[in-house]
């Protein structure tokens, strides 16, 4: 009888216990929230919004139905962040609209941005989606938006492109995310000593 009674409680505690794999495996998750507007003739931003979608190797925001649009604009963009959190990759949708600002804002959950970040490429042009871009490209107007915030901490990234100008919103932005370099040491003289 004690013996098996032994055996019972030692059952009870395992099933209790997690097993390795379980101890984490947090999943990385980003939630990923995108506005489109012309702020100066606007009943509101064109926005589109995923929750906890799992990052992977597949695109994160991959054109989904706007979640509200009252100033009926037309656009689209896809947000693809790389699962090693390397890159992120903002790009204009198959349908451009022309905007005067574009916010993106990615939270993680279950992870941390590097931190720092350098970008490449532009969000906007003066070409509209449906002139051959060969033909004579338009010098972009200086008042056109412009990457004015880029802020990455902790699990938080968030941009924003703004202008007094509307410009097609058909290019692409590539972030390029790093642990920060250590700082250099200096040599010298210490300034106060105590």
């Amino acid at each position: 009888m004690g013996h098996w009674l032994a055996t019972m409680a030692f059952a009870l505690v395992s099933a209790a216990t997690p097993s390795p794999q379980d101890i984490g495996d947090t999943p990385l998750l980003a939630d990923i929230r995108v506005e489109l507007d012309v702020p100066s003739d606007s009943d509101g931003p064109l926005v589109f919004e995923v929750i906890g979608a799992p990052v992977t190797d597949g695109i994160e925001l991959d054109n989904p139905g706007p979640l509200s649009n009252p100033s009926s604009w037309a656009g689209s963009v896809t947000v693809d962040i790389a699962s090693d959190l390397s890159q992120v990759v903002v790009t204009g949708g198959a349908a451009y609209g022309s905007f005067e600002e574009a916010q993106v804002t990615i939270t993680l959950s279950g992870g941390t941005w590097p931190s720092a970040v350098t970008f490449t490429g532009e969000l906007f042009t003066n070409v509209p989606p449906t002139q051959d871009p060969d033909a004579g490209e338009a010098e972009m107007a200086l008042d056109g938006p412009r990457l004015t915030v880029l802020d990455v901490a902790g699990a938080s990234l968030e941009t924003l492109w703004f202008g007094q100008a509307e410009q097609w919103m058909s290019g692409s932005t590539t972030f390029t995310l790093r642990e920060a370099a250590p700082a250099e040491p200096v040599d010298g003289v210490a300034a106060f000593a105590g």
